[in-house]
């Protein structure tokens, strides 16, 4: 039973631990093509142990409520077995469907860009409305929150 847990831990663990097949050179390079073909057929073999071991623990927590258990206890660990099978159904989507790496490269051009773009702004920010006030340390301020809020974003 120990071996068993330790056995489920170490993939579950090894099931998000599997290098992502999304970089360029997967798709551009013969060698990467085959990587990535391996890389895939790693994670669906860790991806279906982990739910088979979930269904299994379904199975378990069922045959202990046809044995007696207390079927508020049965209802809250078949409630537990299935947030785990929710929450590694969410990582796993999140690893596997991550935004596209072309998407990321525009996103950090444009937050580095977008300092310059909003340049006038932040100067009309420091004039004030009637262009005779002096607020340059609120247009450094909403300069420098919003680029850390975009940087942050990424």
């Amino acid at each position: 039973n120990c071996l068993c847990r330790l056995q489920f831990s170490d993939f579950m663990d090894g099931a998000t631990a599997v290098e992502r097949t999304g970089r360029g050179w997967h798709t551009t390079n013969p060698a990467g093509k085959a990587a990535a073909a391996k890389l895939k057929t790693t994670m669906q073999q860790r991806r279906h142990f982990v739910g088979a071991s979930l269904a299994r623990l379904q199975r378990l927590i069922q045959d202990l409520k046809a044995h007696g258990l207390a079927g508020g206890e049965a209802h809250r660990l078949d409630q537990y077995v299935s947030k785990s099978c929710m929450a590694f159904d969410r990582l796993t989507m999140l690893k596997e469907y991550r935004t596209p790496q072309a998407f990321r490269a525009f996103a950090r051009i444009y937050i580095l860009v977008i300092g310059a773009m909003y340049g006038p702004y932040y100067m009309y920010l420091s004039q004030g409305a009637s262009g005779e006030q002096e607020n340059l340390g609120l247009a450094i301020a909403f300069a420098c929150a919003i680029q850390m809020a975009l940087s942050g974003l990424f």
